[in-house]
């Protein structure tokens, strides 16, 4: 007697390599930054780079990268595999209000990355701890265009609005400098107003929660 076929779809958990989501509202920089480092690390099909935020205001970013969650999370249960590792939101300070970003957040369970005053912040640390004169936006911009770590592509205009590229090569050595140098202006007292008190930049700046991201990639690597 032939034996009977399973009925239904199998609830036996599929086995899935750990998945990193990272969504950002720059329209260049982060994207490409974030698409190179995971070359680096070999974690290409593990990690979704999402600028579908791109321009959008910090609260409207994690709002979107809840929702992405959210509908993987219930394929995931439909599926039967695992859903995202980890869900980040990367974005600016500039000129926004972080406070509603951060309350959604946190109780959304998605991490959010700020960078104060923007990203180049974790760029120029590539080269050099991150100076205290950047503190403000044309400022880190036009350190990180000194520094060649941005750069224009495809025109030659050198300007400060079309230098969004980025203008070296990542490398491991250069990654794990940057975290070095992130930590040396990242301080305690810095550390703590970014917690409790993320609207008051000027008391925070430079600082970048870019490291966060790169470790849990790491970590995924060794596993």
């Amino acid at each position: 007697m032939a034996a009977r076929l399973p009925r239904g779809r199998s609830t036996k958990k599929r086995p899935r390599g750990k998945r990193y989501l990272i969504a950002t509202n720059g329209k260049v920089t982060e994207k490409e930054y974030f698409e190179r480092l995971v070359d680096l690390y070999g974690l290409r099909g593990r990690v979704v780079i999402d600028k579908g935020g791109a321009g959008r205001d910090p609260k409207t970013l994690v709002e979107r990268a809840v929702d992405l969650k959210t509908k993987e999370d219930i394929e995931a249960r439909e599926e039967h595999f695992d859903s995202w590792e980890s869900v980040w939101a990367v974005t600016d300070v500039d000129d926004f209000s972080m406070f509603a970003a951060q309350q959604l957040a946190k109780q959304e369970g998605v991490g959010l990355a700020v960078s104060n005053p923007c990203f180049e912040v974790w760029l120029i640390d590539h080269v050099i701890v991150c100076p205290e004169s950047c503190a403000e936006t044309k400022a880190c911009e036009k350190k990180a265009q000194e520094l060649g770590v941005t750069c224009a592509r495809g025109k030659k205009s050198k300007s400060l609005e079309k230098s969004k590229a980025i203008g070296f090569s990542i490398t491991k050595e250069r990654v794990d400098k940057a975290l070095q140098n992130a930590r040396r202006h990242n301080s305690d007292r810095k550390r703590q107003v970014r917690c409790h008190s993320i609207d008051q930049a000027s008391k925070y700046s430079v600082w970048t929660d870019v490291p966060s991201i790169v470790n849990c990639l790491r970590t995924g690597v060794q596993e």
